[in-house]
């Protein structure tokens, strides 16, 4: 399938896929969409707000701070924000300087802060007054800056010139399985994700999003920063996860970002209250970060939300498929966005093109071991069907290898689980001593008969769907499987 005629041809307004511009680098992107709607709203948050034409005052001014303090083109620099205006503003002017942002999250203890400026190489860090300076005990090298004492506003802001090539940013990986890697991130790979994120049905320009993920994930970054802001919409920043419910009530956003888990936690929202809770504005879902299960997507359809899953990873700048076709194809994550091309490789999905990472910072090794002639192995077992919809089956690393040499996805055997309307979550695991499987599941309610009703569901009905194995052992668990800051279970 040819994926720039699928999504123009998906587009509520065919000239919208024209009218979206692919730009070399950041720096010509936030001048351009900053200048092309200037008097729009690009961030609203609980107390305030601010113009795309004050945005890049703020910008400009504190890149020219940073630049007044020696920072100089390819210097690493880290963020230790929350989803605010202040990340926006420090992200985007290390940006147009060149630098090379590291951003971490802020759920980070200090301890971890040090030894990540060190692994990073970090020349700076950059923080508010949300973050206690005294907690981190620092080499003298490092530059701390707290961006609310920045007030120089009449320094000059030097020309740097970017090419597409050059790296912008070092963003965590997933890690559900080892140790997590810092992804290094050209603005070519940021500039096609923002394009590709764009592509939706319906309205292109000039929405209402809402962010709740963490801007420190790819997910978060690209998706509900970057195409906003290149199509001209206003972001609305939750600062507080806790008050999500309260401000996403009042503002009413049209679009929301979420992974799923978030995305339960809005359709119980809308199940306890009812369609208004949110307002009538509100009418899409881009769920990703894992997997979305298809009862999810066909449980939004009684409240006329369209809950879009999608396919990606930090390596590919997050944006690697999509799906719009949630009638026929539920249980897909859709179709490749242009600018890339993917293959099935002993059932492996590798991809290439535009949005691929330049490597793991400081680590050849893992980085070479991600590629084979140019192709990004993801790891991630998949198939793609007649049409060309992917299809994500489950993870490499994660078979379950039989004593018959049968291999097993637990992925594919948790989906048929999550079938059952009273499991929230469960982890598949071989059984010790036999070819058997074991289910270690969450419940919605963790009840005594809502155990037993999911006992004879597996051995009435899930196991006559799994192949050539069944579980034989089931535990309940009495609180959640740990999780990566995108909710995905992490596996031992």
């Amino acid at each position: 399938m040819d994926s720039k005629k699928y999504w123009k041809s998906i587009m509520q307004n065919p000239e919208d896929y024209e009218k979206l511009k692919l730009y070399k680098n950041l720096k010509c992107f936030i001048f351009d969409v900053c200048k092309k709607y200037s008097t729009s709203i690009a961030l609203k948050w609980s107390d305030g707000e601010a113009t795309y034409e004050k945005l890049l005052t703020d910008i400009k001014s504190f890149a020219a701070s940073l630049a007044d303090k020696g920072f100089k083109k390819r210097d690493n620099i880290g963020l230790v924000f929350k989803n605010e205006y202040d990340f926006v503003v420090s992200f985007f002017a290390c940006s147009i300087l060149g630098l090379v942002s590291a951003e971490l999250p802020s759920s980070l203890n200090s301890q971890q802060i040090v030894g990540l400026s060190r692994l990073f190489c970090l020349k700076g860090l950059l923080f508010n007054d949300d973050f206690d300076v005294n907690e981190v005990i620092i080499s003298s090298n490092i530059n701390l800056i707290n961006i609310k004492n920045q007030t120089n506003i009449n320094l000059q802001l030097p020309d740097v010139e970017i090419n597409e090539n050059d790296p912008v940013c070092i963003v965590f990986t997933g890690g559900t399985t080892g140790n997590p890697k810092g992804a290094l991130l050209s603005h070519k790979n940021l500039c096609v994700g923002a394009l590709n994120g764009a592509y939706v049905p319906d309205k292109a320009f000039g929405l209402k999003y809402l962010s709740l993920i963490p801007f420190t994930h790819i997910f978060g970054l690209v998706k509900n920063l970057l195409s906003c802001f290149i199509s001209g919409s206003t972001l609305y920043v939750v600062k507080n996860p806790m008050l999500f419910a309260k401000e996403a009530m009042t503002y009413q956003p049209e679009v929301m970002v979420l992974t799923p888990g978030l995305a339960s936690v809005v359709l119980s929202l809308l199940q306890n209250y009812g369609p208004q809770v949110f307002g009538p504005s509100f009418k899409t879902i881009i769920a990703g970060g894992a997997e979305v299960p298809a009862s999810l997507i066909n449980n939004f359809k009684k409240f006329n939300i369209k809950c879009m899953p999608g396919y990606g990873l930090t390596e590919a700048t997050n944006l690697v498929s999509g799906n719009v076709n949630i009638d026929t194809k539920a249980s897909s994550v859709g179709i490749l966005y242009p600018n890339q091309e993917g293959k099935i490789v002993d059932g492996e999905l590798w991809i290439k093109g535009a949005n691929i990472f330049l490597g793991y910072f400081g680590n050849p090794i893992a980085t070479e071991n991600m590629f084979s002639d140019g192709w990004l192995k993801t790891g991630d077992l998949a198939r793609f069907d007649e049409e060309g919809f992917l299809y994500i089956t489950g993870r490499k690393s994660n078979l379950i290898i039989m004593s018959s040499g049968l291999k097993i996805s637990p992925e594919a055997v948790e989906n048929i689980l999550s079938e059952n309307s009273l499991i929230k979550d469960s982890i598949v695991r071989k059984a010790k001593d036999s070819d058997n499987l074991t289910a270690e599941i969450l419940l919605k309610e963790n009840t005594p008969e809502n155990q037993n009703s999911v006992k004879k569901y597996v051995n009435d009905v899930a196991n006559k769907k799994i192949n050539n194995a069944n579980i034989s052992d089931i535990s309940f668990r009495s609180g959640d499987f740990k999780r990566t800051p995108a909710m995905k279970i992490i596996r031992d």
